[in-house]
């Protein structure tokens, strides 16, 4: 977006001359931590609800979660999303 020949009076300015960019920086930094959080609780929410499929599933008299094939793979989601 440009502006050109549009005028700002000294008082209706933001910060110092200059400063804009910084300023407009610092806004996006915690708006970026707020969607981080974010993410991190949908993948805590898709965890748990594989591990409860897991428990509820069985495949041949067993419950899924028991296979190491799946056990490992919830594991290893968990420990991506707590790193």
């Amino acid at each position: 977006m440009m502006f050109e020949e549009c005028g700002i009076g000294e008082r209706k300015g933001v910060g110092e001359e200059g400063e804009g960019f910084k300023i407009g920086m610092m806004r996006v930094e915690g708006g970026r931590k707020g969607i981080a959080g974010e993410g991190v609780g949908i993948g805590e929410g898709g965890v748990d609800a594989g591990v409860n499929y897991g428990k509820e599933g069985k495949e041949l008299g067993k419950g899924m979660i028991e296979k190491e094939g799946i056990g490992f793979k919830l594991g290893d989601m968990g420990r991506g999303i707590e790193g």
